[in-house]
């Protein structure tokens, strides 16, 4: 990682670094930190404080740094003067401390007189040290958290996450690749136009070329999503056998979307025929085409196509079964099962890649007596189940989804859960094992009775 003080000139780049050493230097608990002072005598001092010793005397002694923000590592000159500056200080108070502040850091001559020195009244402060207390004073994050707030505005890779000082703020700076750059804020969140503007005019064109706007990328990247969910609606309900009904589909669709954009991202998105008529491609795995097109919107028409509802079915079941460690069902929960995954992408998309406690807990399966084992496959039924729910339960809980859930015979829906506190013992505590559904088809005539469709009933078990 590496830091970078913005400014337009050597100067002003100088000035960077010594206001943040005062706020350092305050941080350190140093009394009246003050930049650019003129002792008597002449003696110029980038930053000086005073340290307190004794609280109740009140007795200090004086600190001072030289701050240097040069994009080269320091050399003796530049050690020597600092020493100068220091030993004059030390003539009026010989416990006087000194800070010399790098940004890149000392030669290997210095760096050698500094360890032959021994000096506990000198102090260095490198590139190194300078990032760390500049990710304390203004709260940074560690890189790994920018690269994942990146990845929700543009899929481009992040090549490195260095820090940048600019006008006594922190910024990060992240780099694509030699030319394609962006900037955050303290917080992760892309800078402001009128920010980047201030810091723009200090960056070199040379080494900053062509700035990523992160908001404008993220529109892009939805409306690339979008199209790809799209053109999985159209397939699944043969909305384009050619061009022009394609052109008159998303007319009606009342979208701004392009029968070009269509062609383009098409050529792109897998499983789907490249031409017209625009139809899926199945593979030999079901599992492989539905992960697919779950990375991407899926509209409701999409669910509610009898080609989607048709792909739903015991062979796809038995697929995810099988990934999630050989899951044995009966036949009653598998018709459950099957009915969920035919109602709700989202239960969909919890189960269709491996969970951990499913695998490992039917892997490890031999390692129990053989009384116990069909209670490690119920263990892994009530997490399957839940994951199933949990999934059904943040679709009912869209307003978008419950139209088409209307389509797909769900009138009403009730969710069930347990949690009890202080049941008339000390600290005792009561939690449902997982969320229960029942969902019910009632027909529309009054005085009918209600049929339920799915139902499922807590075991006991814990997961």
């Amino acid at each position: 990682m590496d830091l970078l003080i913005i400014g337009t000139t050597t100067e002003s780049k100088g000035t960077q670094l010594e206001r943040f050493c005062q706020r350092l230097f305050e941080e350190f608990g140093l009394l009246n930190s003050t930049c650019n002072v003129v002792k008597k005598g002449g003696s110029e001092y980038d930053v000086t404080a005073e340290k307190v010793l004794d609280t109740e005397s009140s007795l200090t002694i004086p600190v001072m740094a030289e701050c240097k923000a040069y994009t080269t590592p320091c050399n003796m000159n530049h050690w020597l003067k600092f020493l100068g500056k220091l030993h004059q200080l030390q003539n009026t108070n010989p416990k006087a401390e000194g800070y010399f502040v790098a940004l890149s850091g000392v030669n290997g001559n210095v760096w050698g007189n500094i360890q032959d020195m021994n000096d506990e009244t000198v102090h260095v402060i490198c590139k190194d040290n300078l990032i760390e207390y500049i990710k304390k004073e203004y709260k940074l994050s560690d890189p790994n958290s920018v690269r994942s707030h990146i990845g929700f505005y543009t899929n481009r890779f992040v090549d490195t996450c260095d820090i940048i000082l600019c006008n006594n703020q922190a910024y990060w700076l992240v780099r694509f690749n030699a030319t394609d750059y962006s900037i955050l804020s303290a917080d992760n969140a892309p800078i402001s136009e009128i920010e980047f503007k201030e810091i723009s005019m200090a960056l070199s064109s040379k080494k900053f070329i062509n700035y990523i706007d992160l908001i404008s990328e993220r529109e892009k990247l939805e409306r690339f999503y979008f199209i790809k969910g799209l053109i999985f609606c159209i397939a699944f309900n043969n909305y384009a056998p050619d061009e022009n009904t394609l052109r008159t589909f998303l007319s009606k669709f009342n979208v701004d979307i392009t029968v070009e954009e269509i062609k383009t991202v098409l050529l792109t998105t897998e499983y789907v025929s490249h031409k017209f008529p625009i139809r899926i491609n199945f593979p030999a795995c079901k599992v492989e085409l539905l992960s697919y097109i779950l990375l991407f919107p899926l509209f409701g028409e999409t669910l509610t196509s009898k080609l989607y509802q048709d792909t739903i079915d015991e062979e796809l079941l038995e697929e995810i079964l099988v990934l999630q460690g050989k899951i044995i069902l009966d036949v009653d929960k598998r018709k459950e099962c099957l009915q969920i995954l035919k109602f709700s992408a989202s239960a969909l998309s919890n189960v269709i890649k491996p969970d951990g406690f499913i695998v490992n807990s039917l892997r490890n399966a031999h390692l129990f007596q053989i009384n116990r084992r069909s209670w490690v496959n119920q263990q892994a039924i009530e997490k399957f189940y839940k994951l199933l729910i949990d999934g059904m339960e943040k679709d009912f809980s869209n307003q978008y989804y419950q139209k088409f859930a209307l389509m797909l015979g769900v009138k009403s829906y009730n969710f069930h859960r347990k949690f009890t506190v202080n049941d008339n013992s000390d600290n005792c505590i009561s939690i449902e094992s997982s969320p229960r559904i029942q969902f019910c088809q009632v027909d529309n005539l009054p005085g009918k009775p209600t049929i339920s469709i799915v139902s499922m009933v807590d075991t006991g078990q814990g997961i």
